[in-house]
């Protein structure tokens, strides 16, 4: 039998690794592979893709007149399809910084300045904007001061206005426990996720999908175990076709070096020197998809 040299999973960590570094971010102190996907796939989620996205305000929404400028610029941003990173927490800076309130409950935050500082962020404001943001949609929920972060009101604002929007996560039944914000705030600490209860008596689970205990994303980990298997799927089934070809041509001499490597069209797939190829990820380089 032919020696067969795949070595997807492996590749694809190379791939994650240049693609965080290419964004800025160091990556020398994560040794672990999968550690390392899921730095990946949580920097993914803190940062907005630069895509048009229609704007929705719940009812009652008001800015106080010093900061409507700034949110102006951020509404045009975000109809136009422009970066708005800039706008987003300096903490977007360090790879590792958990995000408690958007793993938790999937809401970003966001400045509302107008002056771009020489380190490539908006200038900060003391009120922010709460916002839920989606593949072609973001909900502003509401303008109030920082450290709101566990504050109840956030998830009645949105159920209150967009229940289809949080529907995914909506349970069954009455939760026996209603927790506070404040209790709230304190089980975070701990890493430990919990049901929300709303005033009318509706449950829903964090729609960030939580954290793990050791407080990185839960969505930034299932993505990385998603991506582990598919990786290792793909590497199995071209050993298995491998090996028919080399039954087919009646040999035992081959050898298979195989890669992962970005086509031109940004497109990632694995290849091999008889061009037998599929595609394990496809997406834009980070850089260009995020406007970094």
């Amino acid at each position: 039998m032919a020696k067969i040299n795949i070595h997807i999973y492996d590749d694809l960590v190379k791939i994650f690794r240049h693609e965080i570094e290419e964004v800025g971010y160091p990556t020398a102190s994560i040794t672990d592979p999968y550690k390392l996907i899921i730095s990946y796939f949580t920097m993914r989620k803190r940062l907005v893709e630069k895509r048009p996205r229609k704007v929705y305000y719940p009812q009652g929404f008001t800015c106080p007149e010093p900061l409507k400028a700034g949110l102006d610029v951020l509404v045009h941003k975000f109809e136009n399809g422009e970066d708005v990173n800039p706008h987003l927490s300096r903490t977007t800076k360090t790879l590792e910084f958990p995000d408690m309130m958007l793993f938790d409950w999937n809401i970003h935050h966001f400045h509302l300045g107008t002056e771009l500082k020489p380190d490539g962020y908006i200038s900060r404001t003391g009120d922010i904007l709460y916002a839920i943001v989606s593949k072609d949609e973001v909900h502003f929920i509401i303008i109030q001061p920082h450290n709101h972060w566990s504050d109840l009101d956030l998830i009645e604002i949105a159920h209150q206005n967009w229940p289809e929007l949080i529907s995914t996560f909506k349970i069954d039944g009455k939760p026996e426990v209603a927790f506070s914000s404040t209790e709230i705030a304190q089980l975070r600490k701990a890493h430990v996720n919990v049901m929300i209860t709303t005033k009318d008596g509706t449950g829903y689970l964090g729609m960030g999908m939580g954290f793990m205990t050791d407080g990185s994303s839960g969505a930034a980990a299932l993505e990385a175990v998603r991506k582990a298997h598919e990786a290792k799927g793909v590497e199995k089934i071209l050993i298995e076709e491998l090996n028919k070809i080399e039954s087919d041509l009646g040999r035992n001499d081959m050898k298979f070096d195989v890669e992962a490597v970005r086509l031109s069209n940004g497109i990632y797939a694995v290849e091999h020197n008889y061009n037998i190829w599929g595609i394990i990820y496809n997406f834009k380089s980070i850089k260009e998809q995020y406007g970094l």
